[in-house]
C-alpha cells in the first residue's frame, strides 16, 4: 500500500509486454499479514454480507444471524399471531472498534425471515441499512397493512448507537425484488441496486430513493442478473452483470456491453476510468478475445487439462475515462475463484477479494476447501502479491475494505482452524459464524508503543491478538516485566472470552490504591488477592509462582470440579525455591503445559515479562479444553529419548470415564517415518480419516499403548490422536533418536 513497492515497479515496465505463464507471475511485495481476526456468531448461522469502514476508525458489519446466544444477545423471539413463537433470520448489524473488538450489536426484524445486505454511514455518524424482509411485525412496523408475502426491501435508518430512527419496506419496487446488491449515498438520497423477478422473469433495478426512505424514480437495468453496481468520477454510476452498462444519476442508460453471468465486481477509480473483475472459463472465449489485445499474458488455456473444465478463473480489465481497455490479466487456479470484490488502494494499485477452491496456479497457500483469497495489482496490471485466508473447511468472502494501512475482509466460516479461532459451534457441521479479519504489512502496529515482540514469542502474540487476548493496553514493551494490574486484565480476558460473559465487578471496593475494573473483576473471581491494609500494589512485578496460582485459580473457576490431585514423577530441581502455597498450582500448571520451566528449572521468584504473559495466556485459553473434551497425556516425559534400533513402549495416560469407550479410537503419527516409526496391534490399517495425514505414517492401534522404533539419529514428532470423528484431542510430543 505505501510507497515503498514504486521502486521495484520500474523493473516492471519491460515486462508487461511478456505473456508470462500463470504460475511464475513476479512478486514484488510481500503478503500482508492478519492483525486481528473475530468469528463472531452462536449456536446457528451468522453471515457477514458487508463491512464498512466508520468515522472512528472502527468498523461497522451488517449481515443475517438465525443465533440466539453466543456473541449474539438482542435476538428475541416473536410471536407470531396464530403461529404461537417463531425463530427465523433476523437483519444484524454489529459495530466492532478499530481492533475488532466488538462494540455493540442489534438483531432487527420481525418473525419472519429478515437479512441484511448494505449499509453506508452519513455525515453526522448515522447509518443508513438496506435489506429483505418477509416480517410483518417486530421491528417491520412499516409492512404491516401489505397484503402481498413477497419478500421486500427493508430500509432502515439507525442511530450511531444501533438505534432504529425509522424504517421502511419498498412496497411499490417495480419487482419481486431479491436481493440488494449495493447501496450509495448520493445527492438527496439512496440508490439502490436490486435484483429480483417480474412475470416469471429475472430482471434487475436501479431505485433512487429520497432521505425519507421514498422512490423518487426506478429505472430497469439491461440484464438479468447484477453482481456489482459503482460510481464514476463524473457522479455517473457502473452496473456489472450479464450487461455492464453506465447510466445517469437519473437513470438514463449511456451504453451497455454483454458480459457474462459469473461473479464480477466493478469499481470507479481516480482517472476517471473504472476495473472490472469478472469470472471466466475457456467457454467464455469471445469476452476473452475481447481484450486479448492489452493482456499481460494469454488466458491459461493449461490450466484446463480436462476438456469439459468449466472452473472459472478471474479475468481483470482496466479503462479509461473514454472506455477504452488498458490492459487486462488472469488470476487464479485450476479450480474455482469466484469474484467478490475489487477496490482500488490509496496509492493507485488495486486490491481484489474472491472466492478461491484452488491449490496451484496464483495460489500459493490454500487453507484447503474454498478460502477467502485477497490480491494485489499493480496499477500497471501485475500481480505484485496475494494471500489465502481461512481454515480446512468452507469459508466464504463477501466484503473488502481497502484503507491506508492494508485492508478489512469479511464473510463468513465454519473452520476452526489455521486463520479461524473461535468458532462458536464446531461440532455442528453445516453451523457457520460471521468473520471478519483485518490484514496489514510487516510494519509492526505496536511500534507507536514501543517495541516489538521478541522473535521466538511473535508469532504466538499475533495469535494472541486473534483470539482477542490482548487489548490496546498490553501492547508494546512485551520485553518489561508484567505488573500485577495488567496480568489481572490478562486472567479477566481470558475468562470473559471463554465464559462469553462479562466478569461480575464486587458491590464494594475492596482496596484503596486501585479503581482499576479488571483489578476489582479479578479479585471478586477470587483470582487474586491483596498485599494486606487493603492495598493492592499494582504496580508491583508479579513472579510465576504467583502467576501460576492465578492461573490454577482461574481454571478452577472456569471448570469448577477439574481433579488437581497430580502426581509429579519428576520435581523441579529448584523445587525448593518453591513456596509452600504456590507448590500445588506450579504443578497442575507445569502438567497442565502452561508454564513449562527450562532445564528442568521453575525459578519460581523470577519476574514474568509481559511477552511471556501472553503466551501463557494463550496457552491457557488452548488448554482449558474449552469444549468439554476429557484430557490425556503421555506417561513418558517429553521428549521422548529412544537409541537407534531401540525399541520403547509408549503408553497413555486418559483422565476421564467417556474415553473408556470400547468405540473411542486412538491413532499415533509421526512426522518422519525414517527418524522413529510406530507400530502395535493395528485395528483399521494405515488411514487419513481424521486430518488427511499421510498414509505410511499414521496408524490406529487398539487400546492406549504402541511402540516407537529409533531408526536413525534426528528428531521427529509423534502424535496421538483420541476420539472419534466428530470430537477429537491430540497431543504431539518430540522423539529424539540418538546414538
Amino acid at each position: 500500500m505505501k510507497g515503498r513497492r514504486k521502486l521495484l515497479l520500474l523493473v516492471l515496465v519491460y515486462m508487461t509486454t511478456i505473456l508470462i505463464p500463470l504460475n511464475v507471475q513476479a512478486q514484488v511485495h510481500e503478503s500482508p499479514q492478519i492483525q486481528w481476526q473475530k468469528a463472531f456468531g452462536g449456536s446457528d448461522n451468522t453471515e457477514i454480507s458487508e463491512v464498512i469502514q466508520t468515522s472512528d476508525g472502527g468498523y461497522l458489519a451488517i449481515g443475517t444471524t438465525n443465533s440466539p446466544d453466543g456473541d449474539i444477545t438482542t435476538k428475541q423471539r416473536v410471536k407470531e399471531p396464530g403461529s404461537g413463537f417463531r425463530e427465523d433470520d433476523d437483519l444484524l448489524v454489529v459495530k466492532f472498534d478499530a481492533s475488532g473488538n466488538p462494540v455493540w450489536h442489534k438483531t432487527l426484524g420481525g418473525s419472519a425471515r429478515d437479512m441484511g445486505y448494505a449499509v453506508r454511514q452519513h455525515s453526522d455518524g448515522t447509518f443508513i441499512l438496506a435489506g429483505m424482509t418477509f416480517s410483518k411485525n417486530g421491528d417491520v412496523v412499516s409492512n404491516q397493512n401489505n397484503p402481498s408475502s413477497d419478500l421486500a426491501v427493508w430500509m432502515v435508518k439507525i442511530s450511531d448507537k444501533g438505534d432504529i430512527l425509522w424504517e421502511k419496506v419498498l412496497q411499490d419496487v417495480d419487482t419481486e425484488a431479491r436481493k440488494v446488491i449495493s447501496l450509495h449515498i448520493i445527492d438527496e438520497g439512496y440508490l439502490l441496486g436490486i435484483e429480483g423477478a417480474k412475470n416469471g422473469f429475472r430482471n434487475t433495478y436501479a431505485v433512487r430513493l429520497d432521505f425519507q426512505g421514498d422512490i423518487r424514480w426506478q429505472k430497469r437495468l439491461p440484464g438479468y442478473y447484477l453482481h456489482d453496481v459503482a460510481q464514476l468520477n463524473n457522479g455517473d454510476f457502473i452496473s456489472a452483470g450479464d450487461f455492464v452498462a453506465q447510466f445517469s444519476q437519473e437513470g438514463d442508460i449511456l451504453w451497455q456491453e454483454p458480459s457474462v453471468q459469473d461473479n464480477q465486481s466493478i469499481y470507479g477509480t481516480a482517472d476517471g476510468g473504472f476495473v472490472w473483475a469478472v469470472s471466466v472459463s475457456q467457454y467464455h472465449r469471445e469476452l476473452i478475445d475481447r481484450y486479448e489485445s492489452v493482456a499481460k499474458r494469454s488466458f491459461p488455456i493449461d490450466l484446463y487439462s480436462d476438456t469439459y473444465n468449466n472452473s472459472p478463473i478471474i479475468m481483470v480489465v482496466k479503462f479509461d475515462s473514454e472506455k477504452n481497455p488498458q490492459w487486462a490479466n488472469y488470476l487464479g487456479g485450476s479450480r474455482n475463484e469466484y469474484v467478490i470484490s475489487i477496490k482500488q488502494t490509496s496509492d493507485g494499485d488495486y486490491a481484489i477479494l474472491a472466492r478461491s477452491d484452488s491449490s496451484d496456479g496464483d495460489i500459493s497457500d490454500s487453507k484447503g476447501n474454498s478460502d477467502f483469497w485477497l490480491t494485489g495489482l499493480s496499477s500497471e496490471g501485475i500481480l505484485i502479491w496475494e494471500k489465502s485466508l481461512g481454515g480446512s473447511n468452507e469459508d466464504e468472502p463477501k466484503s473488502l475494505v481497502a484503507e491506508e494501512d492494508g485492508f478489512v475482509v469479511a464473510g463468513y466460516t465454519n473452520s476452526n482452524d489455521k486463520d479461524v479461532i473461535g468458532l462458536h459451534n464446531p461440532t455442528k457441521t453445516y453451523a457457520y459464524d460471521g468473520w471478519i479479519a483485518k490484514l496489514g504489512w510487516s510494519e509492526n502496529p505496536d511500534t507507536f508503543i514501543g517495541n516489538y515482540p521478541s522473535s521466538w514469542a511473535q508469532k504466538d502474540v499475533d495469535e494472541a491478538k486473534a483470539l482477542g487476548l490482548i487489548s490496546s493496553n498490553l501492547l508494546g514493551n512485551y520485553t518489561e516485566n508484567i505488573t500485577r494490574e495488567d496480568f489481572s486484565e490478562l486472567v479477566v480476558r481470558v475468562y470473559e472470552i471463554l465464559m462469553n460473559r462479562a466478569a461480575p465487578l464486587p458491590e464494594a471496593n475492596p482496596f484503596i490504591d486501585t479503581v482499576n475494573p479488571y483489578v476489582l473483576k479479578a479479585h471478586e473471581l477470587g483470582i487474586v488477592t491483596g498485599t494486606g491494609n487493603n492495598m493492592f500494589m499494582s504496580k508491583d512485578f508479579l513472579t510465576r509462582e504467583q502467576a501460576s496460582l492465578m492461573f490454577f485459580r482461574l481454571m478452577n473457576k472456569i471448570k469448577p470440579g477439574l481433579e488437581t490431585d497430580v502426581f509429579s514423577p519428576k520435581l523441579f530441581k529448584d523445587h525448593k525455591d518453591i513456596a509452600d502455597w504456590a507448590a500445588d498450582a506450579v504443578y497442575y500448571i507445569n502438567y497442565r503445559g502452561i508454564i513449562q520451566g527450562s532445564n528442568n528449572q521453575m525459578m519460581p521468584k523470577g519476574a514474568l515479562t509481559r511477552e511471556q504473559a501472553i503466551i501463557l495466556a494463550k496457552r491457557m485459553y488452548e488448554n482449558i479444553d474449552k469444549y468439554q473434551l476429557d484430557e490425556f497425556r503421555l506417561a513418558q516425559q517429553s521428549p521422548i529419548i529412544v537409541s537407534v534400533g531401540q525399541t520403547i513402549n509408549i503408553n497413555v495416560i486418559v483422565r476421564g470415564s467417556d474415553f473408556s469407550n470400547s468405540e473411542k479410537t486412538t491413532m499415533w503419527k509421526v512426522d518422519d517415518n525414517s527418524i522413529a516409526s510406530i507400530y502395535g496391534d493395528i485395528v483399521g490399517g494405515s488411514t487419513n480419516w481424521i486430518l488427511g495425514e499421510v498414509a505410511e505414517k499414521t496408524v490406529i492401534i487398539s487400546g492406549y499403548s504402541a511402540s516407537v522404533k529409533g531408526n536413525k539419529e534426528g528428531t521427529t514428532r509423534l502424535t496421538v490422536f483420541i476420539g472419534e470423528r466428530s470430537q477429537v484431542q491430540s497431543r504431539t510430543y518430540e522423539i529424539i533418536v540418538q546414538r
